[in-house]
């Protein structure tokens, strides 16, 4: 048995993109569906193949779109029918993170470096602009 927790919330890239710090977005989406909770599905999903289990139950607390996103994702790579539930409303973020886990970590990661090189040329910047104020005052 598996039992994760987190939101039935959707994020893309491109939202991602619009925040000014990676820090607002983690803080803001931080009970949304993420790389470590498509890695244990992916694994359960694992270890049930390892075992020769021919049936799986998925539920999620509405129904609807986590169950279904896993069911989806199951039915399009491993091949397993699905039956009983309706896979059209399911949660893109879970199913795109379950085919590539890292994929937002990614670009987050990426955003912060960005984030943490510009927090350097800003010091830098302001370290010059001191050292000249003083500069100026020494000359004067």
């Amino acid at each position: 048995m598996l039992r994760l927790s987190f939101d039935d919330a959707e994020y893309t890239a491109s939202l991602i993109r619009t925040y000014g710090r990676v820090a607002d977005f983690r803080d803001k989406h931080r009970h949304d569906p993420q790389a470590d909770d498509a890695k244990a599905v992916l694994q359960f999903l694992d270890q049930v193949e390892e075992l020769g289990l021919k049936e799986l139950v998925l539920y999620c607390e509405n129904g609807m779109s986590r169950s279904a996103s896993i069911a989806q994702f199951v039915n399009r790579t491993r091949g397993a029918t699905v039956s009983g539930g309706v896979l059209k409303a399911f949660n893109e973020t879970l199913y795109y993170l379950l085919g590539n886990p890292m994929g937002y970590e990614t670009i987050l990661r990426n955003m912060e470096k960005q984030e943490q090189e510009e927090d350097t040329l800003e010091r830098e910047r302001s370290t010059l602009a001191s050292l000249f104020d003083r500069a100026k005052k020494l000359l004067s």
